[in-house]
């Protein structure tokens, strides 16, 4: 914890100068010192108590650090003009290594044919495919159809019998805006509760959808044969402000985590068979409009709460309800950092391609795991070593 802290006071130091990115690389030997490395024993350990099962309440605990990681970073946070703190939009990139989805996807459209008319002349059909629903923002999205999304890597790293849709959506949130109506009639958000709703065929008119990115995935769901469910959110509502939770309120959808807890609610309602994993936002570099930088995700607040603060809402929904907890802001399984974050991220927000195939490749392990298909510990990962192979 004394690591981490001298960490955000380091960052501090930097950001509240107005620094370039230049100058905050150039301060990168301080930030080594201080920064707290996840060690492969950690990992070790981590691993050890999942138990196999992605729903096992063990394998949500993190690190001592990570534990405190709120009271951290609150006490050396500084807080910005909303209007300071923008999502930067996805630039165009070069995909050097896709993944054949459409190959797949034909492929597992032929056999869910073929075994639909089985179970038509069966009397106890059975459902062989593993069904995989991504939930989340642009951290999914991002990519959408060119074979290196995150869905799409998770996918080819796992066996010919998975399935995955994606209904992640750039720019959503988790919860509703502040003050609107908070009954399903009245909802027409693609944010992760809007979804849900949709899902589970409680509104009226769930057209917004056919607006969206995920709308040809969204159809083609069937919400009683997923198998697991994948989530993703945080940094829309760090951005837009909303609460991190209401007190005595916990199903209140206005905030980050009573709309996590609805969400869920209304999935496993809809999905009994389905396993839950949650995915933290990432750690990440906040540039103000001007472009220079202004903090990281421990150090920037909007006046409500550092993005880590919404990282640790998310475990603690976890620990609660007993869903595997996948840590991506507290470097537990790969080595995304103040000193590597240009490796990972192309704008200090968004994975890049070699970023999106580290993440998969810690998703797809613990899939594959829950599914019995992996009992190999999960090495530490360190991007400068790092090669993707499907």
């Amino acid at each position: 914890m004394r690591k981490k802290l001298a960490l955000a006071m380091t960052l501090m130091v930097v950001f509240s100068a107005g620094c370039s990115k230049e100058a905050v690389l150039s301060a990168q030997n301080k930030a080594n010192q201080a920064q707290t490395d996840i060690s492969a024993e950690n990992v070790t350990e981590t691993e050890a108590n999942d138990a196999n099962d992605v729903n096992s309440g063990e394998a949500s605990t993190e690190n001592a650090d990570a534990e405190n990681s709120a009271s951290d970073a609150s006490s050396v946070e500084a807080s910005f003009n909303p209007d300071d703190i923008v999502e930067p939009e996805i630039a165009e990139e070069e995909i050097t290594q896709p993944v054949d989805v459409l190959q797949k996807d034909a492929q597992a459209d032929a056999a869910a044919a073929a075994e639909a008319e089985a179970q038509a002349e069966a009397a106890a059909p059975e459902d062989n495919t593993i069904d995989i629903v991504f939930l989340g923002d642009s951290q999914f999205d991002n990519a959408r159809d060119t074979g290196s999304e995150i869905p799409a890597y998770t996918r080819a790293l796992m066996g010919d019998d998975v399935r995955v849709y994606n209904l992640g959506i750039g720019g959503t949130c988790a919860s509703i805006e502040r003050g609107a109506s908070d009954l399903p009639q009245d909802i027409k958000d693609s944010c992760f509760v809007g979804i849900c709703y949709a899902l589970a065929g409680q509104l009226p008119d769930d057209s917004f959808m056919d607006n969206t990115s995920a709308a040809e995935d969204y159809h083609k769901v069937n919400p009683a044969n997923v198998d697991f469910y994948v989530i993703e959110y945080g940094a829309n509502d760090y951005i837009n402000g909303k609460d991190l939770s209401t007190e005595g309120e916990p199903f209140d959808i206005h905030s980050f985590r009573g709309a996590l807890n609805k969400g869920c609610d209304i999935l496993s309602s809809i999905s009994p068979k389905a396993k839950f994993i949650i995915c933290s936002p990432s750690y990440c570099i906040w540039y103000g409009a001007d472009g220079y930088v202004i903090g990281d995700s421990y150090t920037v607040s909007k006046g409500i709460g550092t993005l880590a603060e919404y990282a640790d809402i998310s475990r603690n929904l976890c620990e609660d309800d007993g869903f595997f907890y996948l840590d991506t802001m507290y470097a537990t399984y790969f080595d995304l950092k103040i000193t590597t974050f240009e490796d990972y991220l192309a704008d200090g927000l968004h994975y890049k391609e070699i970023g999106r195939q580290v993440y998969a490749t810690v998703l797809a392990h613990f899939l594959n795991k829950s599914l019995g298909r992996d009992d190999s510990e999960l090495p530490y990962i360190e991007i400068n070593s790092f090669t993707y192979n499907n």
